[in-house]
């Protein structure tokens, strides 16, 4: 017999309980009608986890509304196999976090009465702003087939708790339609497309990154599952899924010059010692290289370095000496102790690495908020009574001196560096959490303008919110004059630095003050870490990208535009005839040029075939400061045809690109 631990193998009998079939317990509607009641059931099971199993009825009750199959959470892996006949005896019929399923069951037994072999049916392809959890609620749990699964990879594999893997492909048919770049968080309807797939059931899961493509065997099959809020498809193991196409990661940044400095932003990813991190001697070691490598040859040493997730001041610490020691680069490390960083599980801290050579720390403080609501910070004397801590992670304030080859020979610069409360859990508290938080840190700035309107400030951090949300905003608006945006003056296709189930966003900020906004000579994301897979890039650390931005006291340009098409090359040149700057449209026919002298500029355009920019050349004055650059008029001659032929035969039908059979 099979039975669970802690229950009497022999205390039940499969014939002793009337049986509740399966898609009875399922209902029609997104949760079970039978929620909170004890029942028994049977069924083949379709597939088996580390946890649990699925168990579906063999026949059904023929409604498509309706799905055959659930989940039966065990605990431990169960002791059944694909295809045999189960009856799961007084399981407690719960909604795990909506998914509907069977625990704590008096026993499982081994039954006759289910028939056949399961006949999987066809699973029906994604459609546009069809959301994929309606869609797929008949199927939950259901063994289904694919008749081609090939998608472009938009989600790079993730990897999970025990082995547990999982890659979101956008269908190659829509990938023609939807694209250049990203699926964006704020695309609900195109995210709705997304296939995630998942190693649940023991299936051998490829190392996937952005933009390759993933291939399964005809008619794969899978089991219909749902957790955490998305539908997913589980393949039977046995069945190998082939990835094709090349990613290449970003080149390393060019180094701070004499008269200019790099302030980069960057989110570890937990680098600690604690029992959810990394405990173990020698991948703790691994990771300080990794990180190390990323900091020292893809940021060439930026000059200061806001970071999030160091596990304890000690991890700051231990991170500059290993700089020192593998990189001979100096770096001070900066680090006060917050509530967060005694986590026993899973420390963190915000912490400061400035080159030793040319920035002194003047003073450091965390700055803690205060709150009516009551957030379950410990951080005994930060706030009067009645009132509560609101950080876990306090913004560390720190103040320096930065020298270079400018006049004057240093600058005074306040950094402020964030980690705001994550998005996990339930975001009607979080969302209120973090707009409290933007306005302490807009106070904290507006009180340094207040007492040295010359002060010169950078925002940074991992703020756990999109550059339009509210949070982001109230922070920008909450200082007079407003803080500027530096990944405002990306190209949209670049402007992310994670990806969560597929979707593109920012989360990574750096925010500057209004009289750094001439001094800002380039903004940089380096994609090494959220378009790549754990086991594929050489650099990756960590699951956000880190931000670089290039700081000129002496002033400097910079500009762009959107001509249109993609592949012009535009070229930037002095008034002696020598080239100061260079980029390439993007897919989206946005360019920026960077590090531009503040001074009268000649652009220089060159197009494709099939492309006409008219006039190839343009003067400009360039002034400090981010701007948009001089326009040419752009035509391409296939569009020009078909409007000539448009005003030839004005009843003429254009039809819309789309793709087959949605």
């Amino acid at each position: 017999m099979i039975g669970l631990a802690g229950t009497s193998r022999h205390a039940h009998s499969a014939d002793a309980a009337p049986l509740t079939p399966v898609y009875a317990i399922q209902g029609s509607g997104a949760t079970s009608p039978l929620q909170g009641a004890r029942v028994t059931a049977h069924g083949l099971v379709s597939g088996v986890a580390v946890d649990g199993f699925f168990m579906q009825d063999p026949t059904g009750d023929g409604d498509p509304a309706t799905s055959d199959a659930l989940f039966v959470y065990t605990w431990a892996r169960p002791d059944v196999t694909p295809g045999q006949c189960v009856q799961v005896v007084d399981g407690l019929v719960t909604e795990f976090y909506a998914k509907t399923e069977l625990t704590r069951a008096a026993a499982i037994l081994p039954a006759t009465g289910c028939g056949g072999a399961l006949t999987p049916v066809e699973l029906p392809a994604a459609r546009l702003g069809v959301s994929p959890t309606l869609a797929l609620e008949p199927w939950e749990g259901m063994l289904v087939r694919l008749p081609h699964l090939a998608g472009v990879v938009h989600g790079p594999t993730r990897h999970y708790a025990e082995g547990e893997k999982e890659l979101a492909l956008l269908p190659a048919r829509w990938e023609r339609v939807l694209r250049p770049g990203h699926l964006w968080h704020d695309q609900s309807e195109a995210a709705a497309l997304l296939t995630y797939v998942n190693n649940r059931l023991g299936a051998d899961l490829p190392e996937a990154s952005f933009g390759q493509t993933v291939t399964g065997p005809p008619g794969l099959l899978a089991v219909v599952d749902y957790a955490f809020g998305k539908a997913q498809v589980l393949p039977l193991p046995g069945q190998p899924l082939t990835v094709t196409g090349q990613v290449a990661p970003p080149l390393p940044v060019a180094p701070a010059a004499a008269d200019e400095y790099t302030l980069c932003s960057y989110n570890l990813n937990g680098l600690g010692r604690g029992p959810a991190q990394l405990p173990d001697a020698g991948d703790y070691a691994a990771a300080l290289a990794q990180r190390g490598r990323t900091l020292a040859q893809m940021l060439q040493g930026c000059t200061i370095i806001a970071l999030q997730e160091t596990g304890t001041p000690d991890d700051a610490a231990a991170l500059a000496a290993h700089l020192a020691d593998v990189h001979g680069l100096g770096y001070a490390a900066t680090a006060l102790w917050g509530p967060a960083s005694a986590d026993g599980d899973f420390p963190l801290t915000n912490s400061l690495l400035t080159r030793q050579d040319r920035v002194q720390v003047v003073a450091a403080t965390l700055s803690q908020g205060c709150s009516a609501q009551d957030y379950g910070v410990y951080d005994p004397g930060a706030c009067a009574a009645g009132l509560y801590p609101l950080f876990d992670r306090p913004p560390l304030a720190a103040q320096l001196q930065v020298s270079g080859d400018w006049p004057g020979g240093t600058t005074a610069l306040w950094v402020i560096d964030n980690h705001w409360k994550s998005k996990a859990g339930d975001e009607t508290v979080n969302a209120v959490r973090r707009m409290a938080q933007a306005e302490h840190v807009a106070g904290l700035v507006q009180a340094l303008v207040e007492a040295d309107p010359a002060a010169q400030v950078v925002v940074a951090g991992d703020l756990n919110d999109y550059l339009s949300s509210p949070p982001v905003q109230a922070l920008m608006q909450g200082v007079e004059p407003p803080l500027l945006h530096t990944l405002a003056y990306l190209p949209a296709l670049d402007r992310y630095t994670y990806i969560y189930n597929g979707a593109a966003q920012v989360l990574d900020h750096l925010l500057v003050s209004a009289n750094l906004g001439p001094q800002v000579a380039a903004v940089q994301v380096l994609h090494l870490n959220a378009d790549f897979a754990a086991g594929r890039s050489a650099v990756r650390g960590s699951d956000h990208d880190p931000i670089l931005l290039r700081i000129r006291p002496g002033g400097a340009a910079s500009a762009g535009g959107n001509l249109g098409f993609g592949q012009i090359a535009v070229e930037a040149f002095s008034a002696g005839g020598m080239r100061v700057a260079a980029g390439v449209t993007d897919a989206a026919g946005e360019y920026r040029l960077w590090s531009l002298p503040v001074d009268a500029l000649t652009l220089r355009f060159r197009a494709p075939a099939g492309v006409q920019v008219t006039p190839a050349t343009l003067t400009w004055q360039a002034a400090p400061g981010y701007q948009p650059a001089p326009s040419p008029q752009v035509h391409h001659r296939t569009a020009r045809a078909a409007a000539a032929l448009a005003l030839v035969t004005p009843n003429l039908a254009v039809q819309p690109l789309a793709p087959a059979q949605p």
